[in-house]
């Protein structure tokens, strides 16, 4: 499957995304749902909250602890993860996105997230858009 969104709805989010890829994190990544709030938990305990802004983390918490890259951190493992501010909209938007296409697979399933240069999701590229802007397509 590929995994691609909109440049136009999500800059931030693409703009670390991108910044994380630059600094070594994989842009492959594996769905592992299990133990997610855990390596979330302690990845953000050094992050304080700010009014109107989410502390967003690539790889996704869902994304990390297997696979490789993935696994930087023990207890639990792969809790380390490259965190940015961003504006609560438009982080929370991007994850009910993220976690309604990831839905129907299985954990172990590989994903590269991809970012389209045009400011939305490229049809072509991704075989469904979602409302918010991701678009999800099986690779044979």
């Amino acid at each position: 499957m590929r995994l691609a969104f909109s440049k136009r709805k999500y800059p931030h989010i693409r703009k670390h995304f991108l910044a994380a890829v630059s600094r070594g994190w994989p842009r492959r990544l594996v769905l592992n749902r299990r133990g997610s709030d855990a390596r979330r938990s302690r990845l953000l305990r050094g992050y304080a909250a700010r009014a109107s802004y989410d502390r967003d983390e690539y790889p996704p918490a869902v994304g990390r602890g297997k696979g490789r890259g993935l696994e930087r951190g023990r207890h639990p493992r792969g809790w380390k993860a490259d965190v940015r501010y961003v504006p609560s909209s438009e982080n929370r938007s991007h994850g009910a996105s993220l976690g309604a296409k990831l839905s129907r697979y299985c954990n172990g399933t590989r994903f590269p997230l991809r970012v389209p240069l045009t400011g939305a999701v490229n049809p072509a590229l991704s075989g469904s858009v979602g409302t918010r802007g991701v678009g999800l397509e099986p690779t044979t």
